[in-house]
Order: structure tokens, then C-alpha cells, then sequence
């Protein structure tokens, strides 16, 4: 088995050194695109190899995934936002004062447990990083610090908005696929209803939006539906959510109040599953009814059913496959670079994709 692993990676490794943009396989309709991929809560850079089984990360390790999923080309520009400490390997000294504010203890020991679990849940998402002796910083490492999660809201927009101008320095003249995860998702939908409309040069061709969330608020209110009737409860529940993700404000901007002014120029996929616990798919479906009301012509969703958050793409088969038909279908049908052997099962998948 670990030999297999070793002669994959090499066979992967040699594949990437050919193709720079996307595989040889996939066809290029028209003009080339790149891909600004925002990630989930507790990704870093080397989880983009999930979506498109190699990636050479900021270090120059390569990173390969082990799950037959390809849905990003191999130019790819991750969002690092503000929570994530990149290439960290040792636990943050605890510090007396931490003992006097449960706050900064809970954050110091999400910083401590993170450190060491990050590392082992590379296993369950079959990732492999090339080794890196001669360098002090390792892609395969990283941390989350609690205090700076913002979940979508005005530092993760600026972030993700920097990262955008970065691209269009690095690669002009190409077309931009925005994909997002989770807090990734939702921050590319507030990106896009704030700060894109108002640039002069648009480069989006097109939006995947994976667990994408229409709000904080009320993915407690589909977790905690006992409370529903209780309005005091409530209330308890958004408090300790608020003194421990202090990054946000539940009051704050949320895609769902920004529906209206979501461009309706770019095309957008929604994906979801029907058992994600995360991110509720009724949030998700929320959103996308909401955005269709506004007269959106190319908003599409797509609803798994065996897949949790946020393994969509390994967790089921028969989800994988589905999951990564439709979304070359929607690049096919926006004239962006697609796999044709995805093709006669994603015109299918796609063409469900738009439910009332």
C-alpha cells in the first residue's frame, strides 16, 4: 500500500512538471483560465490539492491527493485568510495571564489542539506533501488562531479581495473560476455583491460555491431547531456562540442580505448535501431560491445525498462523481476549460440543477 502511494505521487509528480494550466486531457474552449480557490476554516494552502489532486505549494513542496478529483486546473491561487498560521510546528507557550480570561484560554488551547490535529486529519483527507528537510517552512503544518476567525465578513472580503488583485497582477488577460468552501463560499458570495461590482475590470467568468452558508445566525437556528420555539434560548445559544467567535458579528453582512446586489452576470453552482450537519443544506438552499427571486438567470444547485461536511468530494462515490460531472458541464456551458469524459453525465446532472 505504501509503495503504491510512493509510485503515485511520483506518476502525479512528473505529471505536473507537463501541464502548467489544467490537463492535457481537458478542453480549452476559448480563453485560459485561472483559479482563486477561498477555503474553509481550518484549510491552508495544501488543501487545494483536494480539488485537483496535485499542487505545488508556497514553499515549492508538491501536494498530492489520493481521491480521482479534479475540478480546479493546476493554476491555482489560494486565499490564506487572517486565522490561518502557516507551516506552524510548535504549540504557542501558555501564558499566565491565558488563566484569567476563558477567552484566551479556549483560544490557546484551539491553538494547541489544532496544531497536532490538522496534522493528522491529512489522513482522512488523503493528502501526501513532498518533504521539505532544507526549509524551515513546511506546507504540510499549519494552525488556526480562534480569535480571528471572521467567517465572511469584512476582513475575510479584504482578504479575499487582495488575493483577487494579486492574481490579476500575476496573470492578466485570463479568465478568473472564484471557487469556495464553506466560510470560503459564503466570502466569495459578500465578495462578489461588494467589492467586485465596483471594480472597472471584471475577470469572473464564473462561481462554485461548495456548504456555501446564507448565514451564521441561521445555521445555529437549523442546528439547535429545539430552540426555535424558545426565543430566550436563543439568545443564550447566539451569546456563547459571540464570546467564542469574537471575529464575528452575527448582525453583520451575510450573504443572505446581499442577495440583491449579487451580480447576475456571473454564472453561480451551488452545491450541497442533504446530510451536511456543518453547514445545513437548507441554508444553502435559502440562498439560492433567494438569489433566484432576484431574476439571477444562471444560478444552479446541485444537492448530494451521502456526503458530510466538508468531504463532499471523498466521503461517497456516487457523490464524487456527480459532484465533479456537473461542475465541468457548468465550465463547458460558460466556455471555460472542462474534461470531456465528465460531460455526458454532467449535461444530465446540470440540466436538474435549476429547481424552482
Amino acid at each position: 500500500m505504501v509503495r503504491m502511494k510512493k509510485i503515485r505521487f511520483f506518476i502525479i509528480s512528473i505529471f505536473f512538471l507537463f501541464f502548467s494550466l489544467y490537463p492535457a486531457s481537458w478542453i480549452n474552449p476559448g480563453k485560459e483560465a485561472v483559479y482563486l480557490f477561498a477555503p474553509g476554516i481550518h484549510a491552508a494552502e495544501r488543501h487545494v490539492a483536494q480539488y485537483c489532486q496535485a499542487y505545488r505549494a508556497s514553499t515549492g513542496q508538491l501536494v498530492c491527493a489520493d481521491n480521482d478529483f479534479t475540478v480546479l486546473g493546476t493554476s491555482v491561487q489560494p486565499v490564506i485568510f487572517p486565522e490561518i498560521i502557516e507551516h506552524a510546528t510548535e504549540v504557542e507557550p501558555f501564558k499566565p495571564a491565558h488563566l484569567f480570561s476563558w477567552q484566551k484560554l479556549l483560544g490557546h488551547l484551539y491553538h494547541s489542539i489544532s496544531v497536532k490535529r490538522l496534522k493528522t486529519n491529512e489522513r482522512t483527507n488523503k493528502l501526501t506533501v513532498e518533504k521539505n528537510e532544507n526549509n524551515e517552512k513546511d506546507a504540510s503544518k499549519h494552525a488556526v488562531r480562534l480569535s480571528a476567525l471572521n467567517l465572511a465578513q469584512e476582513e475575510d472580503i479584504e482578504t479575499l479581495s487582495a488575493t483577487y488583485n494579486e492574481l490579476l497582477a500575476f496573470q492578466p488577460g485570463k479568465y478568473i473560476v472564484l471557487y469556495g468552501v464553506s466560510r470560503g463560499a459564503a466570502t466569495a458570495f459578500n465578495f462578489l455583491a461588494t467589492e467586485y461590482i465596483k471594480k472597472e475590470i471584471k475577470h469572473i467568468k464564473a462561481v462554485v460555491l461548495e456548504g456555501c452558508f446564507d448565514s451564521v445566525k441561521n445555521i445555529l437556528h437549523n442546528k439547535f431547531k429545539f430552540a426555535q420555539n424558545y426565543p430566550k434560548l436563543q439568545q443564550v445559544i447566539q451569546k456563547i456562540f459571540g464570546s467564542i467567535y469574537t471575529g464575528h458579528d452575527l448582525e453583520g453582512i451575510a450573504p443572505i442580505k446581499l442577495v440583491e446586489q449579487f451580480p447576475h452576470d456571473i454564472p453561480v453552482l451551488f452545491i450541497t448535501s442533504k446530510i451536511d450537519t456543518v453547514v445545513p443544506h437548507q441554508c444553502t438552499w435559502n440562498l439560492y431560491r433567494a438569489l433566484k427571486k432576484t431574476g439571477h438567470p444562471n444560478a444552479f444547485l446541485l444537492e448530494l445525498k451521502h456526503s458530510s461536511h466538508p468531504h463532499y468530494m471523498i466521503e461517497n462515490e456516487y457523490d464524487r462523481d456527480y459532484y465533479q460531472a456537473a461542475v465541468h458541464a457548468f465550465y463547458k456551458k460558460f466556455g471555460l476549460p472542462y474534461d470531456p469524459d465528465k460531460i455526458p453525465l454532467g449535461e444530465v446532472v446540470l440540466a436538474q440543477c435549476q429547481p424552482e
